[in-house]
């Protein structure tokens, strides 16, 4: 029986499906065809349940070199920390993961591997940035070292 509304069903049947495994590590979807053919549909992901960035899970039986950790600099001006990385083998990083702490809380950003800078207020919502963190993310998911900083 089909869906009166599918992207609606799609939508409910991800929540539902995160409420019964709140720690799963994602979605299978059955066919992509009816992500990509529908513009519906794949807004609908878009805006709701994959708003946030993800990375892809690892491929540990796929053969890989170990990924080189990026090196971090850390430079104070003003009311702002310029965080900035380097990696000595950029064609082999897919994403970078940036990490950052404000108190206690931290906070991830999964950014492009052409975006390798950024810049972070000194402080938000009444607390200091205390700690930057960056680590590389190869097209197979596997993950370096990380490099950190503390302000």
């Amino acid at each position: 029986m089909k869906a009166a509304h599918r992207p609606t069903e799609i939508l409910n049947q991800i929540t539902a499906t995160r409420e019964i495994v709140p720690n799963s590590p994602g979605q299978v979807h059955w066919s992509i065809a009816g992500l990509t053919k529908s513009p519906e549909m794949l807004s609908s992901l878009v805006q709701g349940p994959y708003k946030k960035k993800a990375l892809v899970p690892r491929s540990p039986w796929l053969p890989a070199n170990p990924l080189l950790s990026p090196t971090l600099l850390l430079t104070v001006e003003g009311n702002n920390a310029h965080a900035k990385w380097l990696h000595k083998q950029p064609d082999q990083i897919r994403h970078y993961v940036l990490y950052y702490r404000y108190g206690k809380e931290w906070q991830i950003e999964i950014l492009d591997s052409n975006i390798t800078a950024r810049e972070l207020a000194l402080y938000k919502d009444g607390e200091k940035l205390n700690a930057v963190a960056v680590k590389a993310v190869d097209r197979l998911g596997n993950e370096s070292d990380y490099d950190a900083k503390l302000n």
